[in-house]
């Protein structure tokens, strides 16, 4: 996600969050690229399915795509918000 949901949860507005963070399981997964991204970590998550299988990638600001699979299933194990002051 580029942006923090427009349509947060009421819970995650109180709290003032200004970072998602989710959880994934992936099955039947093929890595195509995998670097351990130095910095924060904060970056932006693409997920999109290609009617054969979702295709997955992370990049930061600073090294762009660090990470790249695509996989048959995808299941959010958690959806969390919290307040992070490196955010902008």
């Amino acid at each position: 996600m580029r942006d923090f949901p427009a349509d947060a949860p009421p819970k995650w507005l109180q709290r003032e969050c200004n970072t998602v963070q989710l959880a994934l399981n992936l099955t039947q997964v093929t890595i195509e690229q995998c670097v351990i991204p130095s910095g924060n970590g904060i970056g932006d998550l693409s997920i999109v399915h290609d009617g054969i299988c979702f295709r997955i990638a992370f990049s930061t600001q600073a090294q762009g795509v660090v990470f790249r699979a695509q996989t048959t299933w995808i299941n959010i194990d958690s959806i969390s918000a919290y307040l992070n002051g490196y955010a902008d």
